[in-house]
């Protein structure tokens, strides 16, 4: 049995491209969608920015230092390596977006999943980075207008796909670097 429109809704609730475009999107495209058969969203667009966030690194990361007078940073070094799912207020963003990954899901492969890709930030003003954002912008380019999803600083009521990415040590950001 074959489907003519595939409604994909978790694009964009989570920012892990492995998973979601691959084990839901891919998947359900490949076993069930009819050759003419349409996706939406149909196209994820994957970008990165720097905010400041010196209270969160407190509050959750540098915490474990010195817990209730115990040594944990053992944990504060998972803490580090793990992404979180979270909103980010715009005020927070000290640089621009840059282009990481463009994908197509109607034609893209599993194959096309993993990617490196160089990118230079330009910082807005001078002030402190800690954390690396990531976000999708999710779009539904087949319809007549275009539906889509924006991850962007400038959405505020749709940052539920953005994710966190800790750097061990702030960075001092000059808005002229």
């Amino acid at each position: 049995m074959h489907i003519k429109v595939c409604n994909n809704s978790q694009l964009g609730i989570h920012n892990n491209f492995t998973t979601i475009i691959y084990n839901f999107s891919i998947f359900s495209r490949d076993k069930w969608l009819a050759d003419d058969g349409m996706m939406f969203p149909d196209r994820a667009t994957l970008y990165i920015t720097a905010i400041e966030d010196r209270q969160y690194k407190d509050d959750k990361i540098n915490w474990w230092d010195d817990v209730y007078g115990f040594d944990m940073s053992c944990i504060k070094k998972v803490a580090l390596q793990e992404p979180l799912v979270d909103v980010v207020d715009r005020n927070q963003v000290v640089a621009n977006s840059c282009l990481l990954k463009e994908i197509d899901i109607r034609t893209c492969t599993k194959a096309d999943i993993p990617f490196d890709s160089p990118f230079t930030l330009k910082f807005k003003r001078n002030d402190y980075c800690q954390v690396c954002k990531l976000f999708f912008l999710i779009q539904s380019v087949r319809c007549l207008n275009g539906i889509f999803r924006d991850g962007s600083e400038g959405e505020a009521h749709l940052n539920v796909c953005e994710s966190r990415i800790n750097i061990r040590t702030s960075l001092n950001s000059r808005s002229s670097n």
